[in-house]
């Protein structure tokens, strides 16, 4: 059963009336509060906001069971940088100024493009870190929320600011180096439902383990330290669900990781661990996988509940994530650096890093151990 817990108001949450959410097994009878904008943005199926399945409503009762994913198969398309065929998958000028956003540590703004879309824009040393690292993920079948790095823009009708006026300058809007993260209006985040590594509905499951174990060696890849779920209610936690409907039914519930800025630096405790710092992420490369005992893998990886991310992870759940992250090149991981905002070091310094870590992966895969029991 998913850990009930209130938790923080995320960005662009739409929690639901009272204090309480129930579990999502018992919100199928309430599935006419919104309907899902699945639109793909720059990413194969697997994005957060990907087409739901072909779906008859009809063919609903209300003790129908409902999907519940933390992965879906990209297919053999595993784009990694922009959709630069299809340039309205970016947020589209003019951006209008909505409100500020006071939440959290971060400076940032909500604001509506010219499709209507809403966004968050944010400043902070995390806004590389995040597009690389979500787009990454997204790419593999993981759920995510589209995120693009703009290098500059104006924003109208811009007002009374208060963290972000050293980012936005009010006399004409402009600003540079942001991030824009899609908040599709009537796409309901569970608020007050969430999950946690030690309790979701994947852990019983051949196949759930093997993907949320995948997505554990994901966030192990990109040294992302900031693992906090369902237990972290104060200090708000990066898992999530997400409730996906179609004609006012629930189809599915998606399960992800919504935060990915904490990544591609140093993991470790609170005075050692860094975020977007290819020095550090490079240094701590060769202890990415540390070996494997009885078929279970052992990991470098330090963070929040990094017990609870490092054990349990087989080689089988290796080969498993190898089949898709195998298949990204060199060229796309540059590619998605640069559209991500780095630089021509950073570039250089982060897809050689990333391809080591893949070849130790590679060569975990390799082994024929099995666990023991």
């Amino acid at each position: 059963e998913v850990r009930r817990n209130r938790s923080h108001t995320r960005e662009g949450a739409i929690p639901k009336e009272g204090d309480t959410v129930p579990h999502p097994k018992a919100l199928i009878s309430r599935s006419r509060y919104f309907a899902v904008v699945l639109t793909l943005l720059a990413w194969p199926p697997s994005s957060l906001w990907s087409q739901s399945p072909r779906h008859d409503p009809a063919q609903d009762s209300p003790a129908q069971e409902v999907p519940e994913l933390i992965w879906e198969n990209p297919g053999a398309k595993q784009r990694l940088a922009n959709d630069l065929s299809d340039p309205s998958t970016r947020p589209q000028p003019p951006f209008r100024f909505v409100e500020e956003d006071l939440g959290g540590s971060n400076p940032k703004v909500k604001v509506k493009d010219a499709q209507n879309r809403l966004w968050i824009v944010k400043w902070s040393e995390e806004i590389h870190a995040e597009t690389f690292s979500s787009r990454l993920v997204g790419a593999l079948g993981y759920f995510v929320r589209p995120t693009f790095f703009l290098q500059q823009g104006k924003i109208e009708g811009v007002k009374d600011l208060g963290r972000a006026e050293s980012h936005v300058k009010e006399e004409d809007g402009s600003f540079r180096n942001a991030a824009f993260k899609l908040i599709p209006e009537q796409t309901p985040y569970m608020a007050g439902n969430n999950w946690a590594w030690i309790n979701n509905p994947f852990l019983e499951r051949q196949q759930g383990r093997e993907q949320l174990n995948g997505l554990k060696i994901l966030l192990m890849l990109t040294s992302n330290w900031d693992g906090k779920d369902a237990r972290d209610v104060e200090e708000g936690p990066n898992t999530a669900i997400y409730r996906s409907t179609r004609k006012g039914r629930t189809v599915r519930f998606l399960y992800a990781i919504d935060d990915w800025g904490a990544s591609m630096g140093r993991w470790g405790n609170p005075i050692t661990r860094e975020k977007w710092n290819c020095e550090g992420y490079a240094s701590q490369t060769p202890d990415f996988v540390k070996g494997v005992e009885d078929g279970f893998v052992k990991w470098g990886y330090a963070g929040k509940h990094d017990s609870d991310i490092t054990e349990g992870i087989v080689v089988d759940d290796v080969r498993w994530l190898l089949k898709h992250l195998g298949k990204i090149t060199d060229r796309q991981l540059q590619a998605a650096l640069l559209s991500s905002g780095a630089d021509d070091g950073e570039v250089s310094c982060f897809s050689q890093a990333i391809r080591n870590r893949v070849r130790q992966l590679e060569h975990v895969s390799a082994l024929p151990h099995k666990p023991s029991n």
